[in-house]
């Protein structure tokens, strides 16, 4: 699923949006907590940082923010 961000056309970025939406929503809920400034970007390069196991447990943990 490694997409080129900058050449996406608004069609298929709907449609990633959509995939990750379906299939893992609290990355889907991160990411729209990232764009309205709700998770800082300190905590999104953290998440980042993490292995493979610890972003698995943070995305299941995740709730949206209020």
């Amino acid at each position: 699923m490694a997409k080129d961000l900058k050449n996406l056309a608004q069609a298929e970025f709907d449609t990633l949006i959509a995939r990750v939406k379906e299939e893992n929503p609290n990355l889907y809920l991160f990411l729209v907590d990232f764009v309205n400034k709700k998770v800082s970007l300190e905590e999104a390069e953290a998440f980042e940082k993490m292995d493979s196991e610890l972003k698995q447990l943070y995305l299941k943990n995740y709730k949206a923010r209020s």
